[in-house]
């Protein structure tokens, strides 16, 4: 059985770096939305 998982400490530094922020990054900007719509609808 052949293992396709990702394997984070073998490789550049840096694609392992950019393989954990873009979830990360994504998840920031759906909570950033949130916020922004939450405020917009409270403050009217």
């Amino acid at each position: 059985m052949q293992d396709d998982t990702p394997k984070l400490t073998k490789g550049p530094p840096s694609k392992a770096i950019v393989t954990m922020m873009v979830p990360m990054v994504i998840g920031l900007i759906v909570i950033i939305g949130n916020g922004l719509v939450d405020a917009y609808f409270i403050g009217q």
